[in-house]
């Protein structure tokens, strides 16, 4: 008993140290801190508020919100509603009273919907402040925009040590304006911290630098921070200037140090611009930084610079990149019509692609498409640096630098054939591409293996590589002239001719009949489907004369025929008896004893005077032995007390108030 005591006890004081994650539900879209009888209900400050303070504390203020649990609890916010900040401040502070919203607890904030919610900064704040190092903070669906601020991140700032995610959301129109710390127009990313972007956009956001200040990061600025961005837009401007003495590094994206990582995304329209240097028109990365792209598109990004007078070669250039002393791996891109724009000497300008030419910074390129771009004095603008060929790409042309092939390469696995690519394609503020078409120098003659031996099975577009040939396209677009194989059921209009799977003539699609009894026959119905594979519960015929019964169907034997439950059996129109194959079967005498002292009834004896014996455990009648009552077993009694202690603390719980 002591022993079950002590399992009970224990069990509790398990329990009771578990962590559950809150909901803490926003029911109004005024921005507020009111506690009193006044309040209109919970609002996002208030919510926030409540996460900080059980943080810090384990107590709360704000009681139509909820309590967290401290353990990345949730913030729902309504998808219908437009949040914006309203509470002004005087002077900068973190303590989330006013201004933007400081945040100092894991959470994740989100509509819990399909649908995005709008979060504003009035043109006049920045959106989110993440102050404290070490928290885990995500954001879902929502539309950040109208963010601004003097430094470090006009809609976002993300402190050190810190991991925060963001998917399927906007950023719109952030702009920061500054002197010493124009660092980020969208994002800064402080030191230490691990960012992920997936399925989402920053556009039309700006770092404007005065002075002899420099601006660094239209979109983004990362410092020595981890950051990984997938299936992204960039786009409508993002840009990064000074029109002093200032320059500007880094339409899109500024790292330092650090590593960046890119994959399925498209960066169009950025601009880095300066009266001074001007340098990664989309990114620029810099003091040992790490870049790594894949499967991405960069179209129509710049780099102006107004300096005249002077002769440095590093100081205009990398319309589409620009890494210095930095590595840059790009894999299965195209990058096109990308300009540099300098008063410079013409042989001083860096292409699309530029890089410092010391012997530790090298581009890694395979199986990309750089063509078409320029400088303003009309030379080509391609590639300016060190170049590892790992084959299978379209350059048209390296300006500076040496070219080196990696182990089993050579330069005949390069072309600088024109790979006819088709106009700019896709939905603004979605990705978008540069296709190919049939018969282009880059149409199967790629590889589908990234620099690092990995399979690339998809395009930019998320589309599957292997068009049925086993050979990839050059570039970050798959060409796919006829659907064929898995195209046919994947949802996707992969040759681009507006019909999607078994639409597609080119698809050698199937009809499939309903199987209802999983017999292997099946009907013609209302039911019937088409598509490249076998759906389950479906089947290729219609020979089933019965789909509500596996007994019946073409093919089963005589010896499986039944010749009374009603059926036809084998499908022949024939039912039971009427069913020559049917025989009648003449029962068989059931097998008795040979014992004279068993009766054909199986009593041991046919004298009705005689009860049958029977066992003495069921028929003690002696005083020593009563019968006892029934015992629960220890196993289930622990665990309906474990239920009932769980449903305790469940009841013990603060229900969140959730009011929409």
């Amino acid at each position: 008993m002591k022993k079950f005591i002590s399992i009970v006890f224990l069990v509790f004081i398990s329990i009771s140290s578990i962590s559950f994650a809150a909901t803490l539900t926003v029911t109004t879209a005024t921005d507020e801190l009111d506690s009193t009888a006044t309040s209109t209900g919970c609002s996002l400050r208030e919510a926030i508020q409540n996460i900080n303070d059980y943080t810090a504390s384990g107590s709360i203020t704000y009681t139509d919100c909820g309590t967290p649990d401290g353990d990345s609890d949730t913030i729902v916010l309504d998808p219908e509603a437009e949040y914006t900040i309203t509470l002004t401040e005087s002077s900068e502070e973190d303590n989330n009273q006013t201004g933007d919203f400081d945040i100092k607890g894991n959470v994740i904030l989100t509509t819990n919907s399909e649908y995005n919610t709008s979060i504003s900064g009035d043109s006049t704040y920045r959106i989110f402040d993440i102050i404290d190092s070490g928290l885990t903070v995500s954001f879902e669906r929502i539309l950040f925009q109208g963010g601004k601020h003097n430094e470090n991140g006009a809609c976002m700032q993300v402190g050190q040590n810190q991991t925060v995610s963001l998917s399927n959301f906007y950023m719109f129109m952030c702009s920061l304006t500054g002197s010493s710390l124009t660092h980020g127009g969208g994002i800064y990313i402080g030191n230490g911290s691990t960012v992920n972007l997936s399925h989402g956009s920053i556009f039309a956001s700006a770092a404007t630098a005065s002075g002899s200040n420099d601006a660094k990061g239209g979109a983004i600025y990362a410092n020595n921070a981890t950051v990984t961005i997938d299936d992204f837009v960039f786009e409508a401007d993002n840009i990064a200037s000074n029109s002093s003495t200032g320059s500007a590094y880094g339409g899109g994206i500024y790292l330092t140090s650090g590593s960046l990582t890119v994959t399925n995304s498209y960066f169009g329209s950025q601009e880095s611009s300066s009266a001074a240097c001007a340098l990664g028109g989309a990114i620029y990365a810099t003091n040992s930084a790490a870049v790594d792209v894949q499967n991405s598109t960069f179209y129509s990004n710049t780099t102006e610079s107004t300096l005249t007078g002077v002769s440095m070669a590093w100081c205009a250039g990398g319309a589409a990149i620009a890494a210095e002393n930095s590595s840059l791996k790009i894999n299965h891109s195209t990058l096109v019509e990308n300009t540099t724009q300098s008063n410079f000497a013409a042989g001083l300008n860096i292409g699309a692609i530029g890089i410092t030419s010391s012997a530790s910074d090298t581009i890694q390129i395979k199986n990309s498409i750089v063509f078409t771009n320029t400088t303003n004095s009309g030379k080509a603008g391609n590639i300016s640096g060190n170049m590892t060929s790992y084959g299978y790409n379209v350059i048209e042309s390296q300006e500076s630098g040496t070219t080196s092939y990696a182990a089993g390469i050579d330069s005949s696995f390069d072309t600088n054939v024109d790979p006819n690519l088709s106009s700019l394609t896709g939905v603004a503020e979605q990705i978008q591409y540069l296709p190919i078409t049939a018969g282009s120098s880059a149409e199967d003659a790629g590889s589908c293996f990234d620099i690092d031996g990995n399979a690339v099975t998809t395009d930019v577009r998320g589309y599957l590589r292997d068009d049925g040939d086993s050979t990839c396209d050059i570039g970050a677009y798959e060409l796919v002239e006829n659907e064929s194989g898995d195209m046919c059921s994947d949802g996707i209009d992969n040759d681009d001719d507006g019909q999607t799977d078994c639409d597609d003539s080119d698809c050698d699609c199937s009809t499939w009949y309903v199987d209802s009894d999983s017999d292997g026959y099946g009907v013609s119905s209302d039911l019937n489907l088409i598509s490249y594979a076998q759906p389950d519960g479906y089947v290729s015929n219609t020979n089933d004369c019965n789909d509500s019964s596996s007994l019946a169907h073409p093919g089963l034997s005589s010896e499986d025929s039944s010749c009374n439950d009603g059926l036809d059996n084998d499908c022949d129109g024939l039912i039971d008896t009427a069913d020559s194959e049917c025989v009648e079967i003449e029962a068989e005498p059931v097998e008795t004893t040979t014992d004279s002292d068993v009766t054909s009834t199986g009593s041991e004896s046919a004298d009705p005077t005689v009860e049958p014996e029977t066992t003495a455990a069921a028929t003690s009648t002696s005083s020593s032995c009563s019968l006892k009552p029934a015992q629960s077993k220890p196993n289930q009694t622990v665990g309906l007390l474990i239920f009932a202690l769980i449903a305790v603390l469940a009841l013990r719980r603060t229900t969140v108030k959730s009011v929409l």
